[in-house]
């Protein structure tokens, strides 16, 4: 901006004359001109600092500092408008990150925005049988993702605040579907899965022990008979097949996979069936 003349002519009007009689030095005097900076913060607090600060002349490169976001809350976009309010240029920057413009013939305001930072939580999956047993190898589907559960029965998934419906299929079992609400906090979901199409037999003659087992089961009957024994899997795989023609037996399943096993005893024409817990 003009000041004044100084030299063999004095004076602060924009237009002067001057007679030429001689040789003469006449020097024009301007100043930079600066235009306000304003800072704004929306949606919580951080700390924005310029350089240059406060103020700057036109065409001057203002770089704009980012820290101290206020806890639980990220920034989503920094907005730099001039004094007609016409939009410079918005960017989305990160906490720490550095932001420059050219700044204009007009004040300006900076805006930086934050919003709430998105909260992640715990979800753990506790799948058992009615009895209360592990079941290893269910497939929780739940926010178009899928887990599965270890030996334990559980299965987790990290989810932000809503509700989400899922389903539990484990081959051999109902399948079970419910909802999870997810609200500020970690959730577990406890499922009991029921194993399909299979009824023990009750009031049997038989004896069967012991039960849980590790190695070995023993049978008895009242009396001598022909009797095929089959244990199978909760998928309805047989494991083991064994004759049983005398009034005890002690059949080995130190061979056969640690959980729920269902033993089906063939007698005649009669069929009973037992449940076994192999451990």
């Amino acid at each position: 901006m003009f000041t004044d003349w100084s030299g063999d002519l004095t004076s602060t009007a924009a237009t002067e004359q001057i007679i030429m009689n001689s040789d003469k030095t006449i020097t024009a005097n301007f100043t930079a001109v600066n235009y306000p900076i304003n800072i704004t913060v929306t949606g919580g607090t951080a700390t924005v600092t310029t350089l240059p600060t406060d103020e700057a002349p036109a065409d001057e490169t203002v770089t704009v500092y980012i820290s101290g976001i206020e806890t639980d809350k990220i920034f989503k976009s920094i907005t730099v408008k001039d004094g007609n309010e016409q939009i410079i240029n918005t960017i989305e920057v990160t906490e720490g990150e550095e932001y420059t413009f050219i700044m204009p013939a007009k004040s300006v305001t900076i805006t930086v925005e934050l919003v709430d930072k998105i909260k992640i939580f715990t979800i753990t999956f506790i799948v058992k049988d009615i009895d209360g047993i592990a079941v290893n190898g269910a497939t929780i589907k739940i926010n178009n993702t899928i887990r599965i559960t270890n030996a334990s029965g559980s299965a987790s998934i990290d989810l932000e605040n809503g509700e989400y419906p899922y389903t539990v299929i484990r081959e051999g079992y109902e399948e079970v579907a419910g909802t999870v609400v997810v609200n500020n906090e970690d959730e577990t979901v406890n499922v009991i899965l029921t194993i399909i199409g299979i009824t023990e037999t009750k009031n049997s003659e038989i004896k069967l022990y012991p039960n849980p087992a590790i190695n070995s089961i023993t049978l008895e009957k009242p009396q001598k008979s022909s009797s095929l024994v089959e244990i199978y899997t909760v998928s309805g795989q047989i494991v083991k097949s064994v004759e049983w023609n005398d009034k005890s037996i002690d059949i080995d399943i130190s061979d056969l996979m640690s959980g729920v096993l269902f033993m089906k005893i063939k007698t005649n024409r009669v069929v009973e069936i037992f449940k076994v817990i192999k451990q």
